[in-house]
């Protein structure tokens, strides 16, 4: 992840906290420091259109659910419906 590039920091949780040790061209001026990234992934939900496509792609054998799950949070409830 580029931290610098915040156009990329959509799903993502952060922790924002004034660090007095920050530096900026050589000096301590203290600043916000950001940490704790943590991506959080959308929920998938049934009877939406990205579930039947997420299901349609599992179906066919385009996806398996291993790659479904690196775009989505998924249940337990909704990972029994693609096994069935």
């Amino acid at each position: 992840m580029e931290s610098r590039n915040i156009g990329r920091w959509e799903n993502l949780v952060i922790e924002l906290s004034f660090d007095p040790n920050v530096q900026m061209m050589k000096k301590i001026v203290g600043g916000i420091r950001v940490t704790g990234l943590i991506v959080t992934l959308p929920i998938l939900e049934v009877d939406t259109k990205i579930f039947t496509q997420c299901m349609n792609a599992f179906k066919s054998g385009t996806y398996t659910l291993e790659q479904i799950k690196t775009k989505f949070t998924v249940s337990e409830e909704i990972e029994k419906l693609f096994i069935l």
